[in-house]
């Protein structure tokens, strides 16, 4: 007899790789499997699917299976000319399907970046968070993606949203703490030696409850590195 199956495919379909075909399919993999050889990695991906393809000022990932939800997309798109729906397909093992909104606005980091902030940052941050009501209506949990501008490269702020409790998930998603992610960011990179000569690609903050900010915990080098931060 054959090992147990850990998980099943579907959607199926045929695309073009560079200048040969290939078939890909749907994974998903059965909370709890057993089979040692789909543990100790991950993946995920982000596809560009609908909406705004050329020049999208706000983006919207869907996790499984509402990236097919056609009337769902459909109803965000509704109004929106600047927003993109995409696909956020990834791996995991637990049944907590995140949804991911990011922007296209950019802070250049300089010693006058909170004045960026004001007129440009936190106006396109109220813009996205006013999608999440409707992803909440889906049941679709979500974090939050913006960029910084570093010497010329392009940094992620990753905000990883409470979702402890009801109230600390609404308090967590206040514009007013979403500062504090910025000015923790903005900290770390100018004072990490690290930063200034490799690079960040990524920075993820999380929201502290207690204090009423966001503080960061793990940054991700542009030489593939990374580090947790206490």
């Amino acid at each position: 007899m054959g090992a147990e199956t850990s998980g099943f495919l579907e959607n199926f379909r045929i695309v073009p790789h560079g200048t040969e075909w290939v078939v890909i399919a749907d994974v998903h993999i059965r909370k709890g499997s057993a089979n040692p050889d789909l543990k100790g990695f991950s993946f995920s991906v982000i596809k560009n699917m609908t909406g705004n393809l050329e020049q999208p000022l706000f983006n919207i990932f869907l996790p499984y299976p509402h990236y097919n939800d056609q009337a769902f997309i459909g109803e965000l798109l509704s109004g929106e000319p600047d927003l993109m729906i995409g696909r956020w397909i990834k791996k995991g093992f637990t049944d907590l399907e995140i949804g991911l909104i990011a922007s296209a606005v950019c802070l250049i980091l300089s010693p006058e970046w909170d004045i960026q902030y004001k007129s440009h940052v936190r106006p396109a941050l109220e813009k996205i968070l006013s999608y999440i009501p409707k992803l909440k209506r889906k049941g679709i949990p979500v974090d939050l993606v913006q960029q910084i501008e570093f010497k010329g490269s392009t940094i992620q702020i990753y905000f990883v949203i409470d979702r402890s409790s009801e109230a600390v998930e609404k308090e967590s998603t206040s514009i007013e703490y979403f500062k504090t992610g910025y000015s923790s960011a903005i900290n770390f990179i100018r004072s990490d030696e690290k930063c200034r000569t490799i690079g960040a690609h990524r920075v993820k903050v999380f929201y502290d409850s207690k204090e009423k900010e966001y503080k960061i915990f793990h940054i991700q080098y542009n030489d593939g590195s990374d580090a947790h931060i206490a």
